[in-house]
């Protein structure tokens, strides 16, 4: 498909996907010449008592395999988050602890290394996933 902006992409994307296409991806041209630039996407959701809930509004940032800032992704309501414009190379996706600390939140895991590949396809790993939970109380 064609389109002119990032939401009519991710629009077709996701219809390809829901329509059996899953491992459809974002090949950006500009000008007719195609970007060597790849989508990182993953979703934040919140266990409780064993059941998960989509959760928006979690920062998460991008580092890259410097450990120099790329931007920071902030997830939608249901959960999911995506950054198109990484070139191929190794990444870092880290939640932010203030904002965790603030929500009184933590993480199995505060931070997800993956990889953007050179190829076409826009290798990624598997999907950035975070799975959040309420901390412990400290009740006396």
């Amino acid at each position: 498909g064609e389109a002119n902006t990032l939401e009519e992409i991710r629009k077709i994307k996701r219809d390809l996907q829901n329509n059996g296409f899953k491992n459809a991806f974002i090949v950006p041209f500009y000008n007719e010449v195609r970007m060597d630039l790849q989508e990182a996407t993953g979703e934040v959701s919140l266990k409780i008592n064993g059941d998960l809930y989509e959760l928006g509004g979690i920062k998460i940032n991008i580092y890259d395999e410097d450990t120099i800032f790329i931007t920071t992704l902030l997830s939608k309501s249901d959960g999911h988050f995506s950054f198109l414009g990484l070139r191929p190379g190794n990444y870092s996706a880290v939640l932010d602890q203030t904002q965790l600390d603030y929500l009184n939140m933590a993480s199995d895991s505060d931070s997800f290394q993956f990889t953007i590949g050179n190829d076409s396809d826009g290798d990624l790993a598997k999907q950035i996933k975070f799975i959040l939970h309420p901390k412990a109380s400290n009740s006396n």
